[in-house]
């Protein structure tokens, strides 16, 4: 799971959150902790309000990503790092690959939730 700094940050860039059973998010009240929706949970107020912030997981950060993605753009993930690669042509070079960011972090949830940062931050 992302941290709660990671989450916001993702937040503040502009991803959109429509809550739905199975979701993960921080609830800020007095105290700060974490909630899981249920069939029964599923939040009824603004999930944009400043008390909601969504905290995506690994195939919910994977698919914001590929819907970002050009048709020349593909993607890379072991472990704890993920690439970011593009074709272009180059000096008239055909079918130059570019690497255009890699992102290395103690889970893949953190690495992928920073190459969405970094796509979101190319738009």
């Amino acid at each position: 799971m992302i941290s709660l700094e990671k989450a916001r940050a993702l937040k503040e860039a502009g991803l959109k959150w429509d809550p739905c059973r199975g979701d993960w998010y921080f609830y800020i009240s007095r105290r700060q902790f974490v909630k899981y929706t249920s069939e029964a949970d599923v939040i009824k107020s603004d999930p944009e309000s400043d008390n909601y912030t969504f905290c995506p997981r690994l195939d919910q950060l994977l698919g914001e990503i590929q819907s970002r993605f050009k048709i020349n753009q593909w993607w890379e993930m072991a472990d704890d790092w993920f690439s970011i690669y593009e074709l272009r042509n180059i000096d008239g070079a055909e079918g130059s690959v570019l690497i255009k960011s890699i992102h290395d972090s103690d889970t893949p949830e953190d690495a992928a939730a920073d190459a969405l940062l970094w796509l979101i931050g190319q738009q």
